[in-house]
């Protein structure tokens, strides 16, 4: 049982590694087009809408691919001036009950409320309102779902993390902490 919920837990922290890191490369992409964009409006005074559209689809993107990444290497914001003072232990059960009383079940909570969006926009194959612009408009509004889903599966790996150390086991040995 320990090493399927171990299992469990490294699994979700890979998947969100490799996410996050896509999202990473996503950056890449957006600064090119961002380049490509004012070039071409000052250069050519030729700007479509639908590369500028591009920009915040790209955008939404590398923000829900990297959000759970950001928790997962602990670069996302935290209260440190109250936990830094904690021991080990408390420092456990804090994690453990934020992901699995907090995050968990207000990840679900979202990816319920944005689907129905989701599914409307895909059904009716919403596009951009304005002309030229980007058609699929469910792409971006999934994101969200993404992003939740994302947070999620880190929040089982937290929880999962947490357990181990709290029972006594020590959680480094089964996680990487790249």
């Amino acid at each position: 049982m320990l090493q399927a919920f171990t299992t469990l837990g490294v699994v979700a922290e890979a998947i969100v590694d490799w996410t996050g890191r896509l999202g990473g490369w996503l950056l890449f992409a957006t600064v090119a087009l961002v380049f490509v964009n004012a070039f071409n409006r000052y250069a050519f005074t030729f700007s479509p809408v639908w590369l500028q559209e591009l920009e915040w689809h790209l955008l939404a993107a590398q923000g829900a691919l990297g959000i759970a990444y950001a928790w997962r290497h602990n670069a996302h914001i935290a209260v440190d001036v109250l936990s830094q003072r904690y021991s080990a232990t408390v420092k456990s059960w804090m994690n453990l009950l934020i992901a699995a009383v907090i995050a968990i079940p207000c990840s679900i909570f979202f990816i319920d409320i944005t689907i129905p969006y989701i599914e409307r926009a895909y059904a009716i194959l919403e596009g951009s309102p304005d002309p030229g612009g980007l058609p699929l408009r469910f792409i971006p509004k999934a994101m969200v779902a993404v992003a939740f889903g994302l947070i999620a599966l880190q929040a089982v790996a937290v929880t999962i993390k947490s357990g181990l150390e709290l029972l006594g086991f020590e959680a480094k040995a089964h996680f990487s902490e790249r």
